[in-house]
């Protein structure tokens, strides 16, 4: 199964302690969900890079190494898990309307590529 919404927010950060991709919106039943992506900077002691980072709506949903695969376009991002999220284990992966600005969009697009470092095979850009 497959969690879907619409993402009417989205937004890549880059700070002294990590970076981020995230992006929030309204599933068709109004409920509001988010998805972010983390990853340490580039400059992170490569033995202390635990990898890539995923958490849907909460922590507890979340984990490090869980991407199987990620596409982007200028209208969706869907994220396939290579393994389960601890408390949703019936979801294989994500597929997010994109309903944002140029901006957010060249922000998400453009970050991807730092958070999938070293692992640019699981990111697709189209």
């Amino acid at each position: 199964m497959r969690k879907t919404f619409r993402a009417t927010e989205a937004e890549f950060q880059a700070d002294k302690y990590c970076l981020l991709a995230f992006a929030t919106g309204l599933d068709a039943n109004g409920d509001e969900h988010g998805f972010d992506l983390q990853r340490g900077l580039e400059d992170e002691d490569p033995i202390e890079d635990c990898g890539i980072y995923f958490g849907f709506d909460d922590q507890i949903n979340g984990g490090y190494n869980h991407v199987g695969h990620c596409r982007i376009s200028r209208t969706s991002l869907s994220i396939d898990l290579a393994k389960p999220l601890r408390t949703m284990k019936e979801i294989e992966g994500f597929d997010i309307a994109l309903d944002v600005d140029e901006s957010s969009f060249t922000q998400l697009r453009d970050g991807l590529p730092r958070i999938f470092r070293g692992h640019e095979k699981l990111l697709t850009i189209s």
